[in-house]
């Protein structure tokens, strides 16, 4: 809603600005920024650009740069105290003029702003009171008869209505509002309760690298929604802050890894809220990464990812050494196949008891009715020994 008047809007916006625990030379830069919007303000309270409401006259007064000024105007507007009524364009970015290629004749447009106040903490308006009717009788304390020695402490008023019949006590002046019949009052499924113009919010994978500037804002984001201390600078800006480590790859999970540890696996001493965010993250980015921009120490998922190569590479030195193995392998049934055949070429006698072994059951195999000869069995041991 818009603001009752400018020094409402200024007092509110120094007691919000007041709790947001910035420190004082940030609010005395937002407090000299609101002054300047306020006094180029119309009747309406809406920034006009003849009374020099743009930002290079407002900021030049408030002795601010143009990216503060701009900072403290995107702080207004997330805390719902400034309302932009109309955007600032040129000719080249206004729709119809083929990109700046015919002129509009409208020339650079400043944005205007609207001073306003979020519900909860405008102020209240005073309830005027009705006036009594025509009819009403007044009774003062006067015309009632006291008895002697009473005293009266505070005067009475009250007022008696002429209509009979009726209390002034069940009369209800709250308006009647109409109430909505539900499109389905009793529903059987889930996706009946969600709104159907929502959209799912996209947020970014806590263990994947990102690859662009667009895919670091996402992280950024995704690690302003796990840590609210990081929810007190932008995402632009948090991701300026963390380009050291992002350039090397980090994922969310490192990020929050390098905020807590560091390279020497320990807790950074101070755990407490930190009063200055920027300089707190700087401080602790600069633990890990040096003055040449080298990383200290490799991060968790590069560590990961380093034990899991190295994982791979031994199971790979494992399945060569296997497969050489197999190569290697010994065929005990062919080298047994071959000293047969050598044996029973050797002598005869063992090629007839090696032809009884074979015909013989696979259970219980024959017993030969004689032993071989020794010489034969001498020769059978070579040649079972050569091959």
């Amino acid at each position: 809603m818009l603001a009752p008047s400018r020094a409402d809007w200024l007092a509110v916006v120094e007691e919000v600005a007041g709790g947001s625990g910035r420190r004082s030379h940030w609010r005395r830069g937002l407090l000299a920024a609101c002054w300047q919007l306020a006094v180029r303000t119309d009747e309406y309270l809406v920034t006009t650009p003849a009374k020099g409401a743009t930002w290079a006259e407002m900021a030049a007064a408030a002795h601010l740069s143009r990216s503060c000024f701009a900072e403290k105007l995107a702080w207004l507007r997330g805390q719902d105290l400034l309302h932009v009524v109309m955007t600032g364009s040129i000719p080249r970015t206004r729709p119809g003029t083929c990109f700046g290629m015919y002129d509009d004749g409208l020339g650079n447009l400043a944005a205007e702003y609207a001073l306003v106040l979020p519900a909860p903490l405008a102020p209240e308006e005073p309830v005027p009171e009705e006036p009594l009717p025509d009819s009403a009788v007044v009774v003062t304390d006067e015309m009632t008869p006291w008895p002697e020695g009473a005293t009266l402490l505070r005067p009475r008023l009250t007022v008696v209505s002429e209509t009979a019949g009726q209390s002034p006590v069940g009369e209800s002046r709250t308006p009647h509002s109409p109430t909505l019949p539900l499109a389905n009052p009793d529903p059987t499924r889930a996706r009946e309760l969600t709104e159907s113009d929502s959209t799912p919010q996209l947020a970014w994978p806590l263990d994947q690298t990102p690859r662009s500037r667009a895919d670091r804002l996402l992280l950024c984001a995704r690690l302003q929604a796990e840590d609210e201390r990081l929810a007190r600078v932008s995402a632009r800006h948090l991701r300026s802050l963390l380009r050291p480590l992002l350039i090397h790859g980090a994922s969310a999970r490192d990020v929050e890894y390098a905020l807590t540890w560091t390279p020497e696996q320990t807790r950074f001493p101070r755990t407490e809220d930190p009063r200055y965010l920027p300089g707190w993250i700087r401080h602790r980015v600069a633990a890990w990464v040096g003055e040449d921009g080298a990383l200290r120490a490799p991060l968790p998922s590069q560590a990961r990812a380093a034990a899991a190569a190295r994982r791979h590479e031994e199971q790979q030195r494992r399945r060569a050494e296997r497969a050489a193995l197999q190569e290697r392998r010994v065929d005990v049934r062919a080298q047994a196949a071959r000293a047969r055949a050598a044996l029973a070429a050797a002598s005869p006698a063992a090629a007839k008891t090696l032809a009884l072994r074979s015909s013989a059951p696979s259970g219980r195999p024959a017993d030969p009715p004689w032993s071989p000869e020794p010489h034969a069995r001498a020769r059978a041991d070579e040649l079972l020994s050569a091959g």
